[in-house]
């Protein structure tokens, strides 16, 4: 056994909120709806991820990362602030707010979510 040390690498990452819900799931290629038993849609507070070892689900606070080989898979937010750092843009890279933040670091599947019962998340009151 040996110690090793990550290389450091430059990964693509967007926070997963409320507020970017649709540009996450859109730029991760993400699930975010379920069937009721009446076979009905609705929006899932968690979003499914399709990774390379199957599905997981990303919390809103979590960042949802795109890896070396493109990707995506989901990171809590305390492991995400331990393991990676910002960085800054490279030259001719806009800064805009759609742009995913370029950072450096030295399982769920829609028939699971088949007779839930329907909630609308979105209009839950935060405790704390």
């Amino acid at each position: 056994m040996g110690l090793y040390r990550k290389k450091p690498v430059v990964i693509e990452a967007r926070q997963y909120t409320r507020e970017s819900r649709a540009e996450v799931i859109a730029w991760a290629e993400a699930t975010g709806t379920g069937i009721d038993d009446d076979g009905a849609e609705y929006e899932l507070e968690n979003i499914i991820i399709r990774t390379l070892e199957g599905d997981h689900r990303a919390a809103p606070g979590d960042w949802i990362i795109r890896g070396v080989k493109g990707e995506f898979y989901p990171c809590k937010p305390d492991i995400f602030a331990a393991t990676y750092t910002r960085r800054s843009s490279r030259a001719g890279e806009g800064s805009s707010s759609s742009s995913p933040t370029r950072l450096t670091s030295p399982g769920l599947d829609d028939r699971q979510a088949v007779g839930r019962p329907r909630r609308d998340w979105r209009n839950a009151v935060e405790e704390g």
